[in-house]
Order: structure tokens, then sequence, then C-alpha cells
């Protein structure tokens, strides 16, 4: 069972950063290095096609990033905390191979 002490955190972030980068991490830095960092991962298992699902997506940054940088693979993150969906959604409209849902890994 979750802590609610840990989806209240994520929900403040989430209504008081948006789509910006600091509701799910400290600096731009950080973020570029994990982009960086999951799209070699996806290269180097040969992903360059097909689908991704991306647990905890928080506000969409991972999902959004690595569908600009590997243009043949579809995108799906999704997260408990249903303002971060709703700012992940806005971040990446118009994007056709992103999508954002509610759900719950446990």
């Amino acid at each position: 069972m979750k802590q609610p002490e840990v989806r209240e955190h994520w929900e403040r972030l989430a209504k008081s950063h948006g789509i910006a980068l600091a509701a799910t991490t400290k600096t731009s830095t950080i973020k570029r290095l994990e982009v960086a960092a999951l799209e070699r991962a996806l290269r180097a298992a040969g992903l360059t096609e097909g689908a991704v699902l991306e647990a905890g997506c928080g506000n969409g940054w991972h999902c959004t990033a690595l569908s600009e940088r590997i243009p043949g693979v579809r995108f799906t993150g999704f997260d408990y905390v249903s303002a971060m969906v709703e700012n992940a959604r806005e971040l990446a409209a118009g994007n056709d191979r992103v999508r954002f849902e509610i759900g719950d890994l446990l």
C-alpha cells in the first residue's frame, strides 16, 4: 500500500510545476542525461520500431523526448497521479506516437 504522503508529494509537484521539468527533476542537466541514457539503452537493445511502456511516467518528459529521438517507436506512459498524467498529455499534445494513461503498477 502506498503512503498517502508519497501521493501528496507528487500531486503537489504536478499542480505547482505542470509540464515543467521541476515536477520530476531538480535540473535540466539531469533530465538530459536520463533521456540520453534511455535512448542509448533502447538503441543498444535494437529498438528502432515497436512500442515502449514507461511505468511511473510523471509528466511525460521521457516518453515525449524519446519519441522525438527514435521516430519509429510508439511510447505509452502511465502514472498513478492523475495530475501528472494530465500534464503529460499537455506536454505531448499533437504527438500521435505518445499517449498517457492513469494506472497503478501495484
